[in-house]
């Protein structure tokens, strides 16, 4: 996770990306990991996809704060 969160940091949006679908397979009820790849995605321009993914994170918590606003700000 933390060599996740330095890719984010560092800008490096298609390492971060192959990062994040790695600990999704590895950890599939995690779904602060679709919330970080909803970034990632939107990073690049990708907001469909972005979209997606943070409704994923949302579908998986309800209550997800993080993931609501990411959704809005998209």
């Amino acid at each position: 996770m933390q060599h996740l969160v330095g890719l984010f940091s560092a800008g490096q949006w298609a390492a971060a990306e192959a990062q994040a679908r790695r600990l999704m397979r590895e950890y599939p009820g995690f779904f602060v990991l679709s919330n970080i790849l909803g970034a990632i995605l939107t990073r690049q321009g990708r907001l469909k996809e972005a979209v997606a993914s943070y409704q994923k994170a949302i579908s998986a918590r309800p209550d997800y704060f993080e993931a609501h606003n990411n959704l809005g700000r998209t």
